[in-house]
């Protein structure tokens, strides 16, 4: 956890992975490019809900589901979730759930620095066993996705693995820029 690039200093490598991310990931031409596919998205929510009219449905699982997707795609450039037949990565929604009570549970170290090493709720422990899991989870799509750029199967970069892998960045530079996002966004919530 210490290796993220939370705990770095804003020194040059922070700042070059933040210009790529900013410049290559989250600009206004790359969300141009992506928008057909979060309408996609969208769109097949709105068939599947559409398609159970009249029907009791936990929509739950279905708007959730696109929420990953579209998330999915800026990351991965993959969906993650089967809206209609109600499957996806298994155990990552629990875990993105988990993760985001965590992070809204006020923490006591916050509030008593010397209680800062002791963890005494147990909330790093339980966030640091959650991000492995979570990592476990994307660490067969890195690998797939390694696979296909051996092979030129994918011409241009259009998610953020895709800028990471073409500018060269090892598995474990990957995860924990992979852990910053995630943690920023469920600082966000």
């Amino acid at each position: 956890m210490k290796t993220s690039l939370v705990w770095f200093d804003c020194n040059d490598y922070r700042k070059q992975v933040q210009r790529q991310l900013s410049t290559e990931v989250f600009s206004s031409k790359m969300f141009g490019i992506q928008e057909g596919v979060r309408e996609q998205n969208v769109r097949q929510l709105m068939e599947f809900m559409k398609s159970k009219q009249g029907e009791f449905v936990n929509v739950r699982p279905a708007i959730c589901g696109t929420i990953l997707n579209v998330l999915g795609n800026v990351v991965f450039s993959k969906d993650l979730y089967d809206v209609v037949g109600g499957k996806g990565v298994v155990g990552l929604e629990f875990l993105i759930r988990k993760l985001l009570v965590i992070g809204s549970t006020p923490n006591l170290s916050n509030y008593y620095q010397f209680l800062d090493r002791f963890d005494p709720q147990g909330l790093r422990k339980e966030a640091f066993a959650s991000l492995q899991k979570v990592d476990r989870l994307w660490k067969p799509i890195i690998e797939e996705r390694k696979r296909e750029q051996k092979m030129n199967k994918r011409d241009e970069c259009k998610g953020m693995l895709d800028v990471l892998l073409a500018n060269n960045y090892n598995d474990a530079e990957i995860n924990n820029i992979f852990l910053v996002c995630s943690r920023a966004q469920t600082r966000s919530l």
